[in-house]
């Protein structure tokens, strides 16, 4: 017997599972595997696929610092947020918290994670290692999150 791709079989068990093994009424009888199918043999059909469990919402504050140097503003590369991991950010600093503050300038989410941005225009930091500075116009070319865009909205 002659073995196929790994990958073109995983992408039909894949298709077969998108278009036949459905979470409700699946078509069984429609299935080339049903004759070895253990969830139609224990009668468990009606309890596939496994749901994940949903992630817990996470509440951070985020301290954003707003640097402008002659109209460009500073990035630098995120390794202090639990989001936008490695991506080119606004400096700052954050902190998880178990209820959102009542203070804050905007809010916004990724995944699971309740983003509360505190802008801070005028922060005490004198000097930043490796900071790309930045026009307002090119920050999409950095990072496209809507996050900078929502960012930028609130600073002009």
């Amino acid at each position: 017997v002659k073995q196929g791709s790994s990958s073109v079989l995983n992408q039909a068990m894949m298709e077969l599972g998108a278009t036949l093994c459905r979470p409700q009424n699946p078509y069984c009888h429609l299935c080339p595997l049903s004759q070895s199918c253990l969830a139609k043999k224990q009668e468990q059909t009606h309890l596939l696929p496994l749901k994940k469990p949903k992630k817990a919402k996470e509440i951070w504050v985020w301290d954003l610092h707003w640097i402008n140097k002659k109209g460009k503003v500073a990035f630098i590369k995120n390794d202090y947020l639990p989001f936008l991991k490695g991506q080119w950010i606004f400096p700052g600093h954050a902190q998880q918290k178990k209820l959102p503050p009542k203070d804050f300038s905007f809010k916004h989410n990724i995944t699971h994670h309740e983003i509360y941005i505190q802008l801070n225009k005028k922060p005490k930091t004198s000097s930043l290692k490796n900071a790309k500075y930045v026009f307002p116009d090119d920050f999409t070319k950095i990072n496209p999150s809507s996050i900078l865009q929502k960012t930028l909205r609130t600073v002009l």
